[in-house]
């Protein structure tokens, strides 16, 4: 819908500091919010908008953190890494079902990036971190979700699921 309002990702306006609080929420302002319904912002300090922070950015809930609540109960949370005038790095981090637990990677909270780079006139929305960019084979994909623990691959099983047809195999990990 915002690529019907707004035109292709290519001409949108993205962040070009990293973690700037301002940009981020002018693109969610912009290009997300007006597109969800019944979503709502819950910023750092603001009733119990601290736990929500914590679980989805890493038990960080500093000034300027904000988490978008769904009216169904799930949430996300939105950071920009390596962002400059050539590129970004939007990181997507998603609770399903937010304030309820186990609130952990891969059970009930994924990882998704827009990846943007404006050298190449490319712009896209996949499952994943960084470190999955490169992961192309289902085998390594696996053991990445496996190795979920580790910081940069907290996006192995997103990108797993996504690999899979948006399927949670037999061999998925992290059901029991």
């Amino acid at each position: 819908m915002a690529s019907a309002e707004y035109g292709d990702m290519s001409s949108w306006d993205y962040p070009t500091q990293q973690n700037d609080p301002d940009q981020i929420n002018e693109f969610v302002y912009t290009y997300l919010y007006p597109f969800l319904a019944g979503i709502k912002e819950c910023k750092a300090g603001e009733g119990n908008c601290n736990n929500i922070i914590k679980n989805l950015y890493n038990g960080d809930a500093g000034p300027g953190k904000s988490a978008y609540v769904f009216m169904d109960g799930g949430c996300f949370g939105i950071l920009i890494g390596g962002a400059n005038d050539t590129s970004s790095l939007i990181h997507i981090t998603y609770d399903y079902n937010c304030e309820n637990k186990p609130n952990e990677y891969d059970k009930d909270i994924f990882a998704f990036v827009i990846r943007v780079n404006r050298i190449n006139n490319t712009y896209k929305f996949e499952a994943g971190s960084a470190s999955t960019y490169n992961l192309n084979k289902r085998d390594d994909l696996l053991e990445a979700c496996k190795n979920h623990t580790q910081t940069h691959y907290k996006g192995g099983c997103s990108a797993l699921i996504e690999f899979d047809g948006w399927e949670i195999k037999g061999d998925y990990p992290w059901i029991h």
